[in-house]
């Protein structure tokens, strides 16, 4: 069923339900490989043209903006250290290992692996690729996931900037370089100290989640098309409608690897549970917001068009004439 809208000029517009890309099970490799093939293809005939396709391309600017967020917040970051030295040195009275109390510290046992929860993520994020590489979605889904992780990077850095919290882990931050120097160190990887508002890790872990969750049966491997008759799993839409067993086997893995970043005392219990929820509401936020782009002219409306162009879940816009005297 189609949502409509009435203008003023007596016109209805209509969301045209999504067309939903079929689904080929095992055959969706060699349609990937076959995609990759005219790919080149086209690269070699059309050289040229192939390119200018690639620099406009949303996928190339959405990987663009998550790396300039990236270190945006690095920035801020060593901002963020340089301050909270400064402002220990002036507050002599607090010792400069002074943590936070935080319940899930204190409940649960310390796991002294400092790069686990990257382990963890890292593993997520490849799993997460290769389960949607092989679907029509592959370049939708990371360029998506490129620019919502880009957003969280943004609103993290004015986070770190605005509330300086003390490590729950002994660490020490000794910087003498320039601030700028300090950023370009820590966005290739050195640890800053003062960074706690919010997890980066867990909103990420997060997004995988709800990636899962939201394109497992609209993009499924095996289409049980019988199935799917008696108990439709996405609406006309794309939104999911019910709940799976997969899906409750994600839920289980990434609440364990939450537990798990907060074992590492790498952060505190709120910095990962505003993180989830940060993450889950901007995952559902975009997600609702991009199936109504077609109807409002704007700059934004206009810049979403251009980006989410191709994608086969946008609703298109038709108008019907209305006929007063019928």
């Amino acid at each position: 069923m189609s949502q409509s809208f009435l203008d003023s000029n007596n016109q209805i517009s209509i969301l045209i339900p999504f067309n939903d890309p079929e689904t080929k099970g095992c055959y969706s490799i060699i349609d990937t490989g076959d995609d990759i093939i005219s790919s080149f293809k086209k690269l070699i005939k059309h050289p040229i043209s192939s390119i200018l396709d690639f620099l406009t391309s949303g996928l190339l600017w959405s990987f663009l903006y998550l790396i300039i967020s990236l270190f945006i917040n690095a920035l801020f970051q060593a901002i963020t250290d340089d301050y909270y030295i400064r402002w220990l040195s002036n507050h002599q009275e607090i010792p400069k290992s002074y943590t936070l109390p935080d319940i899930g510290s204190d409940l649960l046992p310390f796991i002294d692996i400092p790069y686990l929860p990257s382990y963890v993520l890292v593993g997520v994020l490849v799993i997460t690729f290769l389960r949607f590489f092989f679907t029509p979605y592959r370049t939708i889904v990371l360029k998506r996931f490129c620019f919502l992780q880009g957003t969280i990077f943004i609103l993290r850095s004015l986070s770190v900037f605005g509330t300086y919290l003390p490590s729950p882990v002994p660490c020490t931050t000794y910087n003498k370089q320039p601030l700028f120097i300090y950023a370009m160190k820590i966005f290739s990887g050195t640890r800053s100290c003062h960074d706690l508002m919010f997890c980066p890790h867990t909103a990420a872990l997060f997004f995988c989640s709800m990636f899962w969750y939201h394109y497992i049966e609209k993009a499924p491997l095996i289409n049980f098309k019988w199935c799917y008759k008696v108990s439709p799993s996405v609406n006309e839409y794309g939104y999911p409608l019910r709940f799976t067993i997969e899906k409750g086997v994600i839920c289980i893995i990434t609440a364990i690897a939450s537990l798990l970043f907060v074992m590492c005392k790498r952060h505190y219990t709120f910095d990962i549970y505003i993180a989830a929820i940060i993450s889950v509401l901007l995952f559902k936020l975009y997600h609702h917001y991009i199936l109504h782009i077609n109807t409002r002219m704007n700059w934004f409306n206009a810049f979403l068009r251009w980006f989410e162009d191709g994608s086969p879940d946008i609703p298109e816009l038709g108008l019907q004439q209305v006929d007063h005297d019928n």
